[in-house]
């Protein structure tokens, strides 16, 4: 089963997001009809929201189906003024091909804004370059307002035993990179449906091997029962902005006895199921914070929009544009982290990578880059890096920093790389640091508010015995912080 690939209406993608929505907006229109060999134009706005002037370059990604013009315009924009360009784009193949329209600045991140299209081509006739609002609308289970939007799913077959007094099945999803995986920790809602209203029977959770299971209600025998299965879970909400993701299992029309509903999978070809991509490094950094024994007590259900209008996270919710970059979600929901779980402060504000810029902005992109490498990197990495973060200085090494990049505590590489050499087990040159994460963590969450890197050592160091704190001092200025 291959899963499409996720359009959005505006997505503005910042490779390495700050705190704040970027300042660039796209939206495009269409002259002439879409058909196999047949060009049409793409019209693109691209409108700041910015107070200073934005310089840039559009940029054409298309589908192996699809051919555009590669355009490497400047573009050029006075403080809360736009532009307009046409692309021209032709479709060899009938199918649905994606098509990314991205504005790059010069001055701040590579793909500050791209525009996702879906372009469907039929083999006769015309076809439509859609937005997410589109297919999202077409796939939809329709329903009443008040009730929740949900897609369908797809049954693969039925197993052989069906335990009494239970309805039960497993739930599968395809991986970005390729196979089925169990879809654990979805909650699972079984509802009865009276007409078009619905009422919640019982709530439980996905299990590590897919599975699920309710009891059998004592009115089965004359209800009509509905699986649904979403991303709103006790510790993130997977949402489009507006309503949480779910999926609906065939409905259970007078189940007398136990039932088993087999294995389910999400849909082939189905937009919206790529927001489980999302949920699957979500899972990977609970794993990991579970592991590391720490009290989970602070983490209450954080709001996670995808698509955004960029990689975020502002307003206690974290924005994303592309699920499968694991880098960017940890990165970003490490903002969420750093906000709901820890006393820390940081800053927010246009960066570069490999330039420096304040110290606390410096503190609270390097330490989400940090939780990113932690929850993903294995400790004793001899090179751990990221896969999507940053495309122009890809990949984004974390134990092997260039020596190009800005030098001290006000660059994020460097306040991300100081963390990890504190934290991992590699010994390289002068690293041979090894705090664990519930100590690290334990620094955060003591309530003196540290706002830059070397604050939070200061916090950090009466809990390490002496030697451990001079192994600490010269994996940080390995790193150049301190220097």
């Amino acid at each position: 089963m291959r899963l499409a690939v996720l359009a959005a209406l505006l997505v503005p993608a910042l490779a390495l997001a700050s705190q704040e929505p970027p300042p660039v907006v796209l939206s495009h229109s269409v002259t002439g009809s879409v058909r196999v060999a047949h060009p049409f134009l793409v019209n693109l706005k691209v409108a700041s929201v910015a107070g200073e002037t934005l310089a840039g370059h559009v940029k054409v990604v298309a589908a192996p189906a699809l051919s555009a013009n590669t355009l490497a315009a400047d573009v050029q924009l006075a403080p809360r003024s736009g532009g307009a360009l046409a692309i021209p784009v032709t479709a060899h193949a009938a199918g649905l091909h994606e098509l990314d329209l991205q504005w790059m600045a010069d001055d701040l991140h590579p793909a500050l804004a791209t525009l996702r299209l879906f372009v469907r081509v039929p083999v006769e006739g015309e076809g439509r370059v859609l937005t997410l609002a589109d297919i999202l609308a077409s796939e939809a289970v329709s329903r009443d307002a008040d009730q929740p939007r949900t897609f369908p799913l797809v049954r693969q077959g039925l197993l052989e035993a069906a335990p009494a007094k239970v309805i039960t099945g497993q739930l599968f999803f395809h991986a970005y990179g390729g196979g089925d995986l169990p879809a654990r920790r979805v909650t699972a809602e079984l509802y009865r449906e009276k007409g078009k209203k619905r009422e919640l029977v019982e709530t439980t959770t996905v299990d590590r091997e897919g599975r699920f299971s309710f009891p059998l209600p004592t009115d089965a025998a004359s209800a009509k029962l509905v699986p649904v299965f979403s991303l709103a879970t006790p510790r993130w909400n997977i949402s489009d902005g507006s309503k949480t993701y779910a999926w609906e299992a065939p409905a259970l029309d007078h189940v007398e006895g136990g039932q088993d509903i087999g294995t389910l999978s999400f849909p082939q070809g189905q937009v919206a199921a790529e927001a489980i991509w999302i949920h699957n490094d979500l899972n990977r950094a609970l794993d990991f914070w579970e592991a590391s024994g720490v009290d989970l007590s602070w983490w209450t259900s954080i709001p996670v929009t995808y698509p955004g209008s960029g990689d975020y996270f502002s307003w206690d919710t974290v924005n994303l544009t592309k699920p499968f970059q694991w880098d960017v979600t940890l990165h970003e929901f490490g903002h969420a982290i750093f906000h709901y779980g820890s006393s820390a402060t940081g800053a927010g504000g246009s960066h570069k990578i490999d330039e420096c810029y304040s110290k606390g902005l410096a503190w609270s992109e390097g330490w989400a880059s940090w939780h990113a490498a932690v929850v993903h990197e294995a400790r004793d990495s001899e090179d751990a890096k990221f896969e999507f973060m940053v495309p122009r200085r890809a990949p984004i090494r974390v134990e092997n920093v260039p020596a190009d990049v800005c030098h001290g505590d006000a660059n994020e590489w460097r306040v991300t790389a100081a963390l990890w050499d504190v934290y991992d087990t590699h010994v390289d040159a002068d690293d041979s640091c090894a705090v664990d994460f519930a100590t690290m963590w334990g620094a955060m969450r003591e309530g003196h508010h540290v706002g830059e890197i070397k604050k939070y050592i200061d916090v950090l160091r009466p809990h390490l015995d002496a030697a451990t704190q001079a192994a600490m001092d010269k994996a940080l200025k390995q790193n150049t912080i301190g220097e």
